[in-house]
């Protein structure tokens, strides 16, 4: 009896991960408005009813994607950034693994950047990139108390730009337009250099 249990709730889900990345990959590939319901089952594999029984429409797999991406994105980016005995190497470390966890997610990056402007996803994608950037501001903020980074800078005004940069970067390698060694290399020393305290450095 317990084993039919596990064996059910493992089929539900499997089906709903179905779902999830037939969502993301059809997205990725088309845009969040040309993806229907039916689009949907017919690349999961599963019926229109099935769909709904899992999710209520297609914009609360979208929300599902975006938070469980997101929740992922701010774990790698919190572990990248610290741990290293210099900034220039925690910067290094931090865009290193934050590109690498992009080309293990191309599709879910691929389809959330197509959508920053969604009005009907506005929220949840706002949500995500105020926490980086809130995140940032505090590692910022860290830093500066430390000495290691100037303090005539704002920290949030700070940590919003290099979002801004950071979200431009891996738009413009997804889209292939300039290698991954190159577009890291120009943004490491734009931060570096921009914040680092020259003058505690000796």
């Amino acid at each position: 009896m317990g084993r039919d249990r596990k064996s059910n709730e493992e089929r539900r889900k499997a089906t709903r991960q179905k779902i999830v990345q037939a969502t993301l990959d059809l997205c990725a590939e088309r845009g969040y408005h040309m993806v229907s319901p039916k689009d949907i089952s017919q690349e999961a594999g599963v019926s229109v009813g099935i769909l709904y029984h899992y999710f209520k429409n297609k914009k609360e797999i979208a929300v599902h994607l975006i938070e469980t991406l997101g929740a992922a994105l701010v774990e790698e980016v919190e572990k990248g950034f610290y741990h290293a005995p210099t900034y220039k190497e925690s910067v290094e470390q931090g865009y290193g693994m934050l590109f690498d966890y992009v080309e293990q997610n191309k599709a879910g990056f691929t389809a959330m950047i197509r959508e920053i402007g969604n009005e009907e996803l506005k929220e949840h994608i706002d949500g995500l990139i105020e926490k980086l950037v809130l995140d940032s501001a505090r590692r910022i903020g860290e830093q500066q108390d430390l000495g290691i980074l100037r303090k005539d800078i704002h920290e949030e005004i700070a940590a919003a730009l290099i979002q801004d940069m950071a979200f431009s970067a891996v738009r413009m390698y997804l889209e292939g337009r300039f290698s991954r060694k190159d577009i890291l290399d120009v943004l490491i020393k734009i931060q570096v250099q921009g914040l680092e305290d020259r003058q505690a450095l000796g």
